[in-house]
């Protein structure tokens, strides 16, 4: 029972056991395959209470501006309120995507403007979130 998403995958609670286990979606681009499938369940604690104490533990984000306007990212014309988890998402996935082009018929994709159809795909402003990507990240 997933009960917390990330960016790519979610903490699920394992009702028959009590664990915790970690599902890694960007696994499932390793292949179609009964291997690839199971490889992307991680266990992540013995049990909720384990996982809240350590979750206690963990420092916080080294940033709190999650959120920036596109306005202020210095794109002119928007009242679109960038979430910067999703910018990071769809570089990954563009990052991943450019490797490997062979996933893009997997998905759906075409040869050429798949990045914008990438972006439509999930609800996201092409001209945005293309252009945010070519930025550096919190991190650099």
């Amino acid at each position: 029972m997933p009960f917390n998403r990330y960016d790519l995958g979610c903490d699920c609670y394992n009702v028959n056991s009590g664990e915790i286990i970690f599902w890694d979606e960007e696994t499932l681009l390793n292949g179609p395959s009964e291997g690839v499938w199971k490889s992307s369940f991680k266990n992540n604690a013995r049990s909720l209470s384990a996982y809240l104490e350590a979750w206690l533990e963990t420092a916080p984000p080294k940033s709190n501006e999650r959120y920036v306007a596109a306005v202020d990212a210095g794109i002119p014309d928007s009242d679109v309120v960038i979430d910067m988890r999703t910018v990071d998402h769809l570089r990954r996935s563009i990052e991943i995507l450019r490797q490997s082009p062979e996933h893009l018929k997997t998905y759906g994709l075409p040869e050429e403007g798949w990045e914008e159809e990438l972006c439509k795909a999930q609800g996201l402003d092409p001209k945005i979130y293309l252009e945010m990507i070519k930025r550096p990240t919190s991190d650099e």
